[in-house]
C-alpha cells in the first residue's frame, strides 16, 4: 500500500497554517473572532483542492476544528458542522453528481449497495425520530438527531472515494495524522505540568484553551468538574492527558482509532520506511494509557485471550488433540486467575444468599456445597468454565472456518502483547505527572489504577453500576420508544438541561436503549455485531485478509469499550470513527463495483 506523498505536501502546508492560526488565538495574538477567518480559510482550501486532497485536509483538521463565537450567548457553534456539508457539496460538484436527476435504475443501484450494518443506522435514525413523540423535550432530541446526522455526509464522501486503493491510503494516513496532532497537544500538556501545578494548569486550560474549541459554557462547567485528573488514596493526583478534548476518555478512544490506521499502514506497506508507522502506533497506544481510560484497558483483555485461543486452534504445528488441550489449559488458567483476583467469597456469598428470599433454592445439596473449601470452588468453577469455553471455541472455529487459518494471530497477537507491555512504561511516565512542586514519584500509580478496574467498591465504579441499574429500570419502564432521543436526563430524574452537561448511562448500548427503546438499543448492538461479521467476511477474502484482521480486532475493542462509556459520540471522535468506517465500507463497495460494473 504505497501512496504518493507529493499529494500531501499542500495538505501539510495548509494544516501547519491552520495550527499556527489556532495557536495565535490561544496566545491572544488574534481575537476569538479570528475563528471566522480560519473557517473561511478552510472553506477556501476545500474549494480549490482536488476532492481527495480536500477530504484528507478535512480529516487532518478534525482535532483543530474550533467553535465559532456567533454572539456572546452563543459562542460554541462547531465550525465542522458547516464545513462538512460544504465538503459534501464540493464532492457532488467535482464528481459531477446531480441528485435531482437520478433515474429509477440508478436509485435501485444505490439502495442495492447499502450494506447491512448501514441499514441498522438508517433504521435507528427513523426509530430516533419516532421517539421524539414521547420525549419530554423534543427540541433536545431533534438537536441530537441533527448532530448524529451531521457525520453522514463525511461518511458518504469517504465511502465513495475509497473505492480506489490510492485514496484509501490517503485516508488512513490522514487519520494517523489527526491522531498525531492530538498526541502532540497531549505531550505539551505533560511538559507544561513540569513547570506549573495541576491547579494552575486546570485554571489556565479552562480559561484559555477550552473556549477556543468548545465555547465558554463548557469552560464554566469544566472549571467545576472534569475527568482530567486521577486520584489515589495515598498519593497526590496525577494528570490524565486529554489533548484538545473536553475529557480524557475521548482522547483515549481517538488515539485507539488513529492507532488502527497506523497498524494498517505498517502491515500493508512493503518498504523499509514502514517501521515508522509501528513507532507511531506505539506512541498512540501509549496515550491510551496516559489518558487513564480504564475501560479501553479492560476491553483489550478478552481480545488478547480470544486471539491466543485462535493461535492455539490455527497453529498447524500442534495436533488437533494438543490444540484442544492447549485451549482447555489456557482457559482454565485464565479462569483461575479471574476468579481468584476478581471474584471473591463475597461473590459466592451473594450467589448462595439467594436462599434467603427464595428458600426453595436451599436444598441440602446447595447448603452442603456452600460448606466446601473456597479453593475447591475456584477449581470446580474454573473447570466448568474452561469446558464451556473449549466447546464454544470448537463451534466457532467450525462456523468461521478458523482451523488452519493462522493469519489472524500472526497479524494481531504481537501488537496486542506489545500494547500490554506499554502499561509499565506509561506507569513510569505518569509518576512524573503530579505537577510542579510535588516530589512523589511512585512508578506503580498507573498499575494501581489498572488494578482498580473491577473493584466494585471503588467510588467511580460504584457510581457507574448504580447508573446502569437506574438505566435498566428505565428501559423496562419505557421499552418501546424509551424516554426520547436526547432526553437521558429524565432517566436520572434530573432537569433536562443535564443532557447538556453530559448526563449519560456510561454505556452506549444502555444509553441508546434508554432514549430510543429496546429496538433502538438493539439496532446499535446489531450495528457493531454486523461490523464484526463484515470484518470476518473481509478476512476470508484473498486480497484483504490483513485489513479484515485489523479492522475486526479494533471493531471488537471499540464494541467492548462501549459497555463502559458513550464517548464514541463525542464530536471529534465520531468524525474519526466515521472516517474509519467509511474506508471500511469502501472496500465492500469496491467489490460490488467490480462484480456489477
Amino acid at each position: 500500500m504505497d501512496f504518493p506523498l507529493i499529494k500531501l505536501k499542500r495538505v501539510f502546508l495548509f494544516v501547519a497554517i491552520e495550527c499556527l492560526a489556532v495557536f495565535a488565538i490561544y496566545t491572544g495574538a488574534l481575537d476569538r473572532e479570528a475563528s471566522f477567518l480560519i473557517f473561511g480559510g478552510v472553506v477556501l482550501i476545500l474549494t480549490f483542492l482536488p476532492i481527495e486532497e480536500g477530504l484528507t485536509f478535512f480529516i487532518f483538521s478534525i482535532p483543530l476544528f474550533i467553535a465559532l463565537p456567533i454572539n456572546q450567548n452563543f459562542d460554541n457553534f462547531a465550525a465542522w458542522r458547516i464545513i462538512i456539508f460544504y465538503l459534501f457539496v464540493m464532492w457532488l460538484i467535482k464528481q459531477k453528481i446531480n441528485l435531482a436527476f437520478f433515474s429509477l435504475k440508478e436509485t435501485k443501484e444505490i439502495i442495492g449497495k447499502i450494506l447491512n450494518f448501514e441499514w441498522c443506522i438508517i433504521i435507528f435514525m427513523f426509530v430516533a425520530i419516532a421517539s421524539l413523540f414521547v420525549a419530554e423535550s423534543p427540541g433536545f432530541g431533534l438537536r441530537k438527531i441533527i448532530f448524529l446526522g451531521n457525520v453522514f455526509p463525511l461518511y458518504i464522501v469517504i465511502r465513495s472515494l475509497t473505492v480506489k486503493k490510492e485514496t484509501r491510503s490517503l485516508i488512513f494516513f490522514s487519520i494517523l495524522g489527526a491522531g498525531l496532532i492530538s498526541v502532540f497537544v497531549g505531550f505539551i500538556q505533560f511538559i507544561s505540568i513540569q513547570f506549573t501545578s495541576l491547579f494552575e494548569f486546570w485554571k489556565h486550560w479552562v480559561q484559555w484553551v477550552i473556549p477556543i474549541f468548545y465555547g465558554n459554557s463548557l469552560a464554566v462547567l469544566l472549571e467545576k468538574s472534569n475527568t482530567w485528573f486521577s486520584y489515589y488514596p495515598a498519593s497526590p493526583p496525577t494528570l490524565r492527558l486529554f489533548s484538545v478534548f473536553p475529557d480524557s476518555h475521548s482522547f483515549g478512544l481517538f488515539s485507539l482509532l488513529s492507532a488502527c490506521a497506523a497498524l494498517i499502514l505498517f502491515k500493508l506497506r512493503e518498504n523499509k520506511n514502514r517501521f515508522v508507522f509501528l513507532i507511531f502506533w506505539g506512541i498512540l497506544s501509549l496515550n491510551i494509557y496516559l489518558s487513564g481510560t480504564r475501560g479501553l484497558w479492560l476491553a483489550v483483555l478478552p481480545l488478547i485471550f480470544a486471539v491466543m485461543l485462535v493461535y492455539l486452534l490455527t497453529n498447524n504445528r500442534f495436533h488437533r488433540t494438543k490444540q484442544f488441550f492447549g485451549v482447555f489449559l489456557l482457559s482454565f488458567t485464565v479462569c483461575i486467575l479471574f476468579i481468584y483476583f476478581i471474584l471473591n467469597k463475597l461473590a459466592l456469598s451473594v450467589a448462595f444468599g439467594a436462599c434467603n428470599p427464595t428458600p426453595f433454592l436451599c436444598t441440602d445439596i446447595v447448603v452442603k456445597a456452600y460448606q466446601f473449601p473456597y479453593s475447591l470452588w475456584i477449581i470446580i468453577t474454573a473447570l466448568c468454565a474452561a469446558g464451556i469455553i473449549l466447546l464454544l471455541s470448537f463451534l466457532l472455529a467450525v462456523r468461521f472456518k478458523i482451523f488452519g487459518n493462522f493469519l489472524l494471530p500472526k497479524t494481531m497477537l504481537l501488537p496486542l502483547f506489545m500494547f500490554l507491555l506499554l502499561l509499565p512504561v506509561s506507569s513510569a511516565i505518569i509518576a512524573h505527572a503530579h505537577g510542579k512542586g510535588v516530589n512523589s514519584e511512585d512508578e506503580t500509580l498507573l498499575l494501581a489504577r489498572a488494578s482498580s478496574i473491577l473493584d466494585i467498591t471503588e467510588e467511580s465504579n460504584k457510581a457507574r453500576i448504580d447508573i446502569w441499574k437506574i438505566t435498566a429500570s428505565s428501559i423496562l419502564k419505557y421499552p418501546l420508544l424509551g424516554v426520547g432521543i436526547g432526553n437521558y436526563a429524565k432517566v436520572l430524574d434530573e432537569n433536562i438541561d443535564a443532557s447538556k452537561r453530559g448526563a449519560s448511562a456510561h454505556n452506549l448500548y444502555l444509553d441508546f436503549a434508554a432514549e430510543t427503546g429496546l429496538v433502538g438499543g438493539g439496532l446499535i448492538v446489531g450495528f457493531f455485531a454486523l461490523l464484526i461479521l463484515y470484518a470476518n467476511k473481509l478476512f476470508n477474502t484473498s486480497d484483504n485478509r490483513i485489513l479484515g484482521a485489523i479492522f475486526g480486532i479494533y471493531f471488537i475493542w471499540i464494541a467492548l469499550y462501549n459497555f463502559f462509556d458513550v464517548v464514541l459520540i463525542n464530536d471529534k471522535v465520531l468524525l474519526l470513527f466515521a472516517s474509519i468506517l467509511g474506508t471500511f465500507s469502501g472496500l465492500f463497495i469496491e467489490k460490488l463495483v467490480q462484480k456489477h460494473g
